[in-house]
């Protein structure tokens, strides 16, 4: 939970120096658009992956149901803010590389957020169909993954784009 903490800082951080760079030249919008695009990427890494070990650990008794729904909510709440931080953005960017990759995160944000509702309703009820939805929805999202990590590795700094993971 630290490190979703520290995401949350650093986001927060690019959020108000972004705001406070309002009359800054396009060039220092882009950068700042990038850092934030780069953060929420990581950020949405982070997230694929605690939805998966939620989802591991309330299958195998680690976690209680109590537990499994706080986090589930928490997290829910998190990806919520970021894509309202990556709307925000949206309307800042000037490039359509930055539109590009805030559209392809939003669209992974949405994505993550159908996952958690989908954890959570497994979570409550217990039932098989709930579980496979939430697999659905978990290989849909790491094919958006995927696919954003192809469209930055096509940009000239793609080794600072944190990898998508995979907890299989």
């Amino acid at each position: 939970m630290t490190v979703m903490l520290k995401c949350r800082k650093c986001l927060l951080a690019i959020i108000i120096v972004t705001a406070i760079a309002g009359t800054s030249h396009g060039s220092d919008e882009s950068a700042l658009i990038e850092a934030f695009s780069q953060t929420a990427t990581a950020y949405a890494n982070e997230t694929f992956l605690l939805l998966g070990m939620v989802g591991d650990q309330f299958v195998s008794g680690i976690f209680s149901q109590e537990t499994a729904m706080r986090t589930v909510v928490n997290v829910q709440k998190r990806i919520r803010k970021i894509r309202s931080k990556i709307n925000l953005a949206l309307g800042m960017a000037r490039t359509e590389r930055d539109r590009k990759w805030l559209k392809m995160l939003d669209g992974i944000f949405i994505c993550l957020d159908q996952q958690a509702w989908a954890m959570s309703k497994y979570v409550n009820e217990k039932i098989p169909a709930r579980a496979k939805h939430f697999d659905e929805l978990r290989n849909n999202c790491i094919e958006k993954l995927n696919l954003l990590e192809q469209y930055h590795s096509s940009f000239w700094s793609s080794e600072e784009l944190p990898a998508p993971l995979s907890t299989r």
